[in-house]
């Protein structure tokens, strides 16, 4: 199965300030007077390169003809809503698979589209657009890396089918506006969390089954899943997300704190694939000239496991799998037959060896191996516990990298609430000075281009402040998850280090207990850092008393039973 992306539904809401003629509009390409707010939505103009390929409106059967004209089906759903923060609409935004051609893409969205409303009762709006040259980061996409991708745009509510539903203005004395505009209830499925999975579950896999389809009569490969990433078991790293303002400044050019975390991602992800390659490519020729036996997927083994060649029992329980670090690292190679003991790289063992007292007699040598069987065990543990010390010390430089961009971006998160304030203090003081103009508006409705050009611009500096502090939020709640992310690897890290010092306090303390005289050799053959941490373990000497100063004069001089009292005042 190939990494490849998924379809997403979106829920639009006036609380966010979706309007859903708007939104028509945009994915179909058209010009479209929202009647509600008073406004034109003009997305006629578009890039070149990112045209609408295709747009159609399409309905269940028995809907009103309205149904299948943009601008009476999205005004009508717009006024049958009467909330503030009602949700107007939803986005099935779905990928095409790359290489098909503009015919099979077209066939493939509208073959999905009336399943959506077959199976909602829902008119859908459908628009194909064609991918963009530049990806988020502001990269030029390769020529097959460019495809399309279609929005299947429908309302929140059923359409009324078969029914003689009057026009939507006599029907206002009602009170029920949806009725009145020719829809039913709202979509309680799609509303509730515990409904909604599996409803989604049958759009994502009724895409894949469309989108395998198309692609195996193309002839390319169809290995479409419907399932994530994690459910597929595929190792992935998500980037995080980009808001549209920060897609917008690496489009043009400029450089965003997002767009550097994505790529950071990006990097750790290709350095992956390319160490994944070698691999493969290594296991893959060892396979050619050692035989079929051979060619079995190479599994690292955990630094832990090396520390039990001495036939002690691992700390886990019987087959329990070790858990490995991204610090695991194969033992060290054998020392060479005639290492030379001045070389700083010869290992240990080699060491050791040249700086230890030969055996004479039978019962020596005995021990001789058994000493060496534990200074081989030390020697592992003080290769796994310099490892982990290593990555120790870099994930701490990156928690204080992180600790610091977290807290600037703390302080300026503070700021923008601050300037965030200081808009809605002086939009409050322009409408207390202006009451009548206010009131004009709420009770005639008069559009927006009736405002001044000050209550406008006040009105525009308000949302642009609350826009900057919603993304500086975004961007804290991410940096806070990365935080704690690192810290839980951090204390991952120590717990393996404290594993790996009980197990060289193991070895030194049964050492030190069959022969105490291979410490001083063991103490001479390792390097600084190794050798603070063997003494820390082995037991401190008793220091000897101070010895007592003798009196020439060989008088000891007594000293008195009582203390003499001090004379008290008229004494």
């Amino acid at each position: 199965m190939s990494t490849h992306a998924r379809p997403h539904l979106q829920t639009h809401n006036r609380a966010a300030g979706h309007s859903a003629v708007k939104g028509a509009a945009y994915r179909l390409g058209l010009k479209l007077f929202d009647r509600r707010a008073g406004a034109w939505c003009d997305f006629t103009k578009r890039k070149i390169g990112e045209a609408v390929v295709f747009a159609a409106t399409i309905a269940p059967p028995n809907a009103p003809a309205w149904a299948t004209d943009p601008d009476e089906l999205w005004n009508r759903v717009e006024l049958a809503e009467r909330r503030k923060d009602s949700q107007v609409a939803r986005d099935f935004r779905l990928p095409i698979p790359l290489g098909l051609t503009d015919e099979s893409a077209k066939e493939l969205s509208l073959e999905l589209a009336q399943y959506i409303c077959d199976e909602l009762t829902v008119p859908v709006s459908l628009g194909l657009h064609r991918d963009g040259d530049l990806d988020a980061l502001g990269k030029v996409k390769p020529p097959e890396m460019q495809g399309f991708h279609a929005h299947l745009y429908f309302p929140t509510r059923p359409i009324l089918c078969g029914e003689a539903v009057p026009s939507g203005e006599a029907n206002q004395e009602s009170g029920d506006e949806a009725r009145a505009q020719g829809f039913g209830p709202k979509l309680s499925v799609l509303s509730n969390r515990r409904t909604s999975s599996a409803v989604v579950e049958r759009l994502l896999r009724r895409w894949a089954e469309l989108a395998n389809k198309h692609a195996g009569e193309a002839g390319l490969p169809a290995d479409y899943e419907h399932r994530s990433y994690e459910r597929a078991g595929l190792p992935d790293v998500p980037r995080p997300a980009l808001s549209r303002a920060a897609v917008a400044l690496e489009r043009k050019g400029q450089a965003t704190d997002q767009g550097d975390r994505a790529r950071q991602v990006l990097v750790a992800s290709q350095v992956f694939e390319k160490a994944h390659a070698a691999a493969l490519e290594a296991q893959h020729a060892r396979s050619v000239t050692e035989g079929p036996q051979q060619a079995e997927p190479e599994v690292f083994p955990s630094p832990f496991d090396e520390l039990n060649a001495t036939g002690d029992s691992p700390p886990e329980a019987d087959g329990a799998q070790p858990h490995v670090s991204i610090f695991s690292v194969p033992p060290p190679s054998p020392a060479p037959a005639d290492a030379q003991e001045e070389d700083p790289t010869t290992p240990l063992m080699a060491r050791f060896t040249a700086l230890a007292d030969r055996p004479t007699d039978p019962e020596q040598l005995v021990l001789r191996q058994q000493v060496l069987k534990l200074v081989r065990a030390i020697e592992r543990a003080l290769h796994v516990i310099r490892k982990l010390v290593d990555g120790l010390e870099d994930l701490a430089d990156r928690l204080r990298h992180q600790r610091k961009a977290k807290a600037e971006m703390d302080i300026e998160l503070d700021g923008h609430r601050v300037r965030r304030e200081e808009s809605r203090q002086r939009l409050e003081r322009w409408e207390l000075a202006h009451p009548w103009r206010v009131r004009a508006t709420a009770r005639f409705g008069l559009y927006r281009g009736a405002r001044s050009r000050t209550w406008q611009t006040l009105i525009h500096n308000l949302k642009r402040d609350q826009k900057f502090v919603q993304d500086a939020k975004a961007v804290v709640q991410l940096q806070a998850s990365e935080l704690e992310h690192l810290e839980n690897e951090q204390g991952h890290l120590k717990d393996q280090e404290h594993h790996a010092q009980g197990r060289l306090s193991d070895a030194v303390g049964r050492l030190d207990a069959l022969s105490s005289a291979a410490i001083a050799p063991l103490l001479a053959a390792v390097d600084n850092d190794a050798k603070s941490w063997i003494q820390a373990i082995l037991p401190a000497e008793p220091a000897d008393p101070p010895a007592a100063e003798e009196d020439p004069s060989g008088l000891k001089e007594e000293r008195p039973k009582h203390r003499p009292r001090r004379p008290g005042p008229g004494r």
